[in-house]
């Protein structure tokens, strides 16, 4: 090529602005997408992320963090949409900016599950401020989940509603729902997690869940896209079409269709539209 060309050919492509949205290297735009591990493990988005790729044309790169730390990404513009819980984090960049809207997707319920015999007599219980209370009063083994875990924000509300301070050694913390399920089982003693991480201790007969389904236990997912005025080099198209699929009557089906496949074990409820728990 004639060096005149060469050098028309380099102001081109410098004059040329970079599109929100990077191309891949299989030629599709790419789309960030932070997610909590409890989304990752559920197999939702094996259900969700294929179809909404291929009708736009688009390749979602999924990266897996606690649900600050993937706030903490978008408000850096590492990501471009986050689908996390952490409630008062969310609103919270939200207000400062770094995020454009705030749609609920799913939501969750923590389960309180303990030694088949419940010593405590949690089973039963019309709230969960008297089964936390009944399990403090007799002082009956339960492991914590320490901050950032979202179960641990659930749990300290709870105790705070029993006028109780739970204190060693019945009371205990680690730092994974895993630990804290498997550490109950040695000891007979209670924890509150997530259905999916109780599952192989419950499948095992080890722990039963004694509390479920009541409102105080739900732990909603919001979708948030990052906001390009902000960061513009955030692929914002992209990012505003995948929330509103995920909150389109056909992603809320088929959210419903996951967790009626798994009898008793509804991780992920819909969160939007007429199949939503508003209990």
């Amino acid at each position: 090529m004639p060096r005149r060309a060469r050098c028309a050919l380099l102001l081109i492509l410098l004059a040329t602005p970079v599109a929100a949205g990077a191309q891949a290297s299989g030629g599709a735009r790419e789309m960030r997408l932070a997610v909590e591990p409890v989304l990752e493990r559920s197999g939702l988005l094996e259900r969700l992320l294929p179809a909404f790729e291929a009708a736009h044309g688009v390749r979602v790169v999924v990266r897996v963090l606690a649900a600050k730390d993937a706030l903490e990404l978008g408000a850096s513009g590492g990501t471009d949409l986050v689908w996390v819980s952490a409630p008062r984090a969310q609103v919270q960049y939200l207000n400062q900016g770094f995020y454009l809207d705030r749609r609920l997707v799913v939501s969750t319920d923590h389960v309180l599950v303990g030694p088949p015999g419940d010593p405590a007599g949690v089973r039963g219980s019309p709230d969960t401020a008297t089964a936390f209370r009944r399990i403090g009063q007799k002082k009956a083994a339960y492991v914590s989940c320490r901050a950032p875990m979202a179960s641990y924000a659930v749990e300290q509300e709870i105790w705070k509603r029993t006028r109780l301070t739970p204190t060693p050694p019945w009371y205990v913390r680690v730092e994974s729902g895993h630990d804290a399920v498997v550490l109950a089982a040695d000891r007979g003693g209670y924890t509150l997690v997530d259905r999916s991480t109780a599952q192989p201790l419950i499948d095992q007969g080890r722990l039963q869940i004694v509390l479920a389904n009541m409102q105080p236990l739900r732990r909603g997912f919001h979708v948030m896209e990052v906001n390009p005025n902000r960061f513009p080099g955030a692929n914002y198209r992209d990012a505003k079409a995948l929330a509103d699929y995920l909150v389109s009557p056909a992603a809320q089906e088929i959210i419903h269709g996951l967790a009626a496949s798994r009898p008793g074990t509804p991780d992920l409820l819909p969160g939007a539209g007429p199949r939503a728990p508003h209990s």
